[in-house]
């Protein structure tokens, strides 16, 4: 379940992104914001669809924009929401 996730999520990733990017350019320290051409709004819309695809909301708290705009901590964060 944990893979089919993170294949979900990298899947949004992708088609959210300004830059055709591929799967395989996406690894934990990829950066959402300087690799993948995502600026505050398109990044916005990123969470918003992740929220909505896994069923869950990102409370003001757990929105660390250092952390979740790295691939890594987006994939973390997300699979700690769906525990």
């Amino acid at each position: 379940m944990q893979n089919d996730i993170c294949l979900k999520l990298i899947e949004i990733v992708i088609k959210n992104s300004k830059l055709k990017i591929s799967a395989e350019d996406i690894e934990d320290n990829s950066d959402l914001i300087t690799e993948f051409g995502y600026d505050s709004v398109l990044f916005m819309q990123l969470l918003a669809e992740v929220e909505k695809e896994f069923g869950f909301q990102f409370e003001d708290e757990e929105l660390n924009l250092k952390l979740l705009t790295r691939y890594g901590g987006l994939r973390e964060s997300v699979l700690k929401k769906l525990g």
